[in-house]
Parts: structure tokens; C-alpha cells; sequence
């Protein structure tokens, strides 16, 4: 998707004018944009940032800024924390986000720097760390192709879920060029080496002994266990947070096959439909109100319309099915075309001729 096409999205919208935000379409503007416009798209940051620069109302702002905050804060999709901590250098440590609290600030802050130093793509910060056979050693010292660093706490309950399902990988992988540092936030370490003899955990284990020296916390953002980063050879976080059992032995299979190189935020699937198509659902009918005198129709041709275009594709076959999302779009247009230029051609043809061409060359299905 290019930059602009981004931004055109919203022509349609006045941006500018408070008012939109009780427009009822902008709810579903603003939702479909964060989900299908931008989806889970590399290039997120470089098209919020050309939106963001354009003329728009103070109000209407800070509702898009706290939309997409919440939505790349919560993500599920692996890079995208790099967006999150964007939007949080540029709007909440700048002094825009006027409407949160010093305390929420302060949340965002934190939880923001903390992980701006682990973003894949970043080199993985050094930091020594205890072992019971080699003494203290360095992270970079762990020579491997790939490097799983796991934080985790001998008495957490998702921990003990985990490790052993860590461990079945570990065993199947550790010949094909696979190291575990597991790192424990533990203080006390007698149920952790408990629990290290019974489950056979013959990784690299390591522990601080002091915390008041630099350590792991300082450079790591672990808010709860268990964590899990991977590294390459040169110990540049490649992946993150991979779920053990599924998306992490699909990731080690390719990256160990050659097929990956590194990893940022995962696409979306490619699109069936343009931009232009997904305008449509709002453009036509306003345009249609704009350019016919609504009582030369009936009285809910264009409530019922908008319906008939928005309610299929927004919320039925959408969430679904993306080539199914786009012959529904088809369908809808082209049934509300037939109704609509068949009430109105006589009045204004060369108009609407005209529309119909431009509608047209517009879909990409």
C-alpha cells in the first residue's frame, strides 16, 4: 500500500471539524481503517505518521492516537510493540496526551522504554549473569546459531506450564544449532534448583546473585513470566514471545531451513479489493445525498442503502473471509447501482454516467 492511498482514505471525512466524531460513520471509518487499511502492515509507523501531519481537529486526534495506541499496545501480532512505542515517544512523552492521568503517563513511559531495547531487528542487550558450573558469565558469551533467552520464575504457575513444553523443543532442537538461556527472577534459589534437577533441565541456567549491581532488569522489560526472545547468531532478537507448541517450531524450522532471515511485523493477507473499493461503502451514499434531491427518492432509500453496503461487508463477511469480504462489496455495489442510476439517470445522466465509469475503474476486484 502506498503512503497515500494511507491517508486518502479518510478525504471523505472531515478530519477538521469536531463534529465528526458524532458522525456515526466515523466509528466504522476509524475501525476499518485500523483493521483492513493498515492491518499488520511493516510500514504502519510511516503511514500514521503522514496522517498524523495532516490539518485535523485537536479532538479527532486524540481519539485516532488513543484508538491505535490501544490497539498496537494490546497486539497479538509479533513486532508490533515497535508501533506501540512510537506512538508513545511521540504523543505521550511529548505532552499530547493531555487527557491521561500523570500516573497512566508514567505506565506508558515505562512500559514504553522498556521496550524500546528489545524490538526485533535490535541487537539483544549484553549482561552478565550467575551459573552454577561456569561462574558468571555474559549473554554474548553463549555461542549459538539461534539463542532462546527465557526469563521465567521456578514458582510461577504459567512458568511450569511452559518450561516443560520448552524443554520436549529444546531436546528435538538443540542438535540442529538450538541454545536455551533460561534466566531465573528468582532471589531465593533452593525450589529453583529443586525443580531444574527433576524436570532435567540441562540448558544454560542462570541466576543473579546481587541485584543491586547491573543485571538483566535493567535492560529488559519483564512485567510478568514467563519471556522468551530469540536470537541469532550475532544475538539480534529475530522473534519474540513465540507460543512453544505452534508458531515457535514454525519459525525455528524456517529460519534453520534458510527461508527466514529476520522477521518484523507480519503482513496481512494480500488484498482482493482496493482502497477505493472499501471508500465506496461510504463515499457513494454521500455523494448520492449530495448531488439528487432526497425527495425525488423514497423517503429511506439512502438509510436503507447504507445499510445494504456497510452491514454485509463491514460486519458479516469481513472478519471471515477477505475474497468473500470483497464479492459481497461487489454484489452491494452493483445492486445499489442498478436501483440507484434506474431512479435517477433521467435527471441528472451525464452525471451519473459518469459516477458509474468512475465507480467502475475504481474497483479492483
Amino acid at each position: 500500500m502506498c503512503i497515500g492511498c494511507a491517508v486518502t482514505f479518510w478525504d471523505y471525512t472531515n478530519l477538521e471539524s469536531a463534529s465528526t466524531l458524532i458522525n456515526p460513520f466515523f466509528e466504522k471509518n476509524r475501525d476499518l481503517y485500523f483493521e483492513q487499511v493498515l492491518g499488520h502492515n511493516p510500514d504502519t509507523i510511516i503511514y500514521l505518521n503522514a496522517l498524523s501531519a495532516q490539518p485535523m481537529n485537536s479532538d479527532v486526534k486524540k481519539v485516532l492516537v488513543s484508538t491505535a495506541t490501544y490497539k498496537y499496545e494490546t497486539s497479538k501480532y509479533m513486532g508490533e510493540d515497535k508501533v506501540f512505542v512510537w506512538l508513545a515517544q511521540k504523543f505521550y512523552n511529548s505532552g499530547f496526551a493531555d487527557w491521561m492521568s500523570k500516573e497512566d503517563l508514567e505506565k506508558i513511559k515505562e512500559k514504553s522504554e522498556g521496550l524500546s531495547t528489545e524490538l526485533v531487528g535490535n541487537p539483544a542487550r549484553d549482561f552478565a549473569f550467575d551459573t552454577e558450573d561456569r561462574g558468571r558469565i555474559k549473554l554474548s558469551e553463549v555461542q549459538s546459531p539461534v539463542t532462546i533467552l527465557y526469563f521465567w520464575d521456578s514458582e510461577c504457575g504459567h512458568c511450569r506450564k511452559e518450561t516443560p513444553r520448552l524443554k520436549e523443543l529444546y531436546d528435538e532442537y538443540k542438535d540442529k544449532g538450538v541454545e536455551v538461556v533460561a534466566i531465573t527472577l528468582e532471589n531465593e534459589f533452593t525450589g529453583w534448583k529443586k525443580y531444574i534437577e527433576e524436570h532435567d533441565l540441562d540448558w544454560v541456567n542462570g541466576f543473579e546473585s546481587n541485584f543491586d549491581r547491573p543485571n538483566f532488569l535493567w535492560y529488559y522489560y519483564i512485567p510478568s513470566t514467563p519471556k522468551k526472545l530469540i536470537l541469532d547468531a550475532d544475538k539480534k532478537i529475530i522473534a519474540k514471545n513465540l507460543d512453544v507448541e505452534t508458531t515457535m517450531r514454525t519459525f525455528l524450522d524456517d529460519y534453520l531451513a534458510g527461508k527466514l532471515n529476520t522477521l518484523s511485523i507480519k503482513k496481512a493477507p494480500a488484498r482482493r479489493f482496493s482502497l477505493k473499493s472499501i471508500k465506496l461503502v461510504y463515499f457513494v451514499p454521500a455523494l448520492a445525498q449530495q448531488l439528487l434531491p432526497a425527495a425525488s427518492l423514497p423517503q429511506d432509500f439512502f438509510s436503507t442503502m447504507a445499510v445494504c453496503l456497510a452491514s454485509p461487508f463491514l460486519e458479516s463477511h469481513l472478519p471471515h473471509s477477505l475474497p468473500s469480504a470483497a464479492a459481497a462489496l461487489q454484489q452491494a455495489i452493483s445492486s445499489f447501482l442498478a436501483s440507484f442510476f434506474a431512479q435517477c439517470a433521467h435527471s441528472l445522466p451525464s452525471a451519473f454516467a459518469a459516477l458509474q465509469q468512475a465507480i467502475i475503474s475504481d474497483l479492483a476486484l
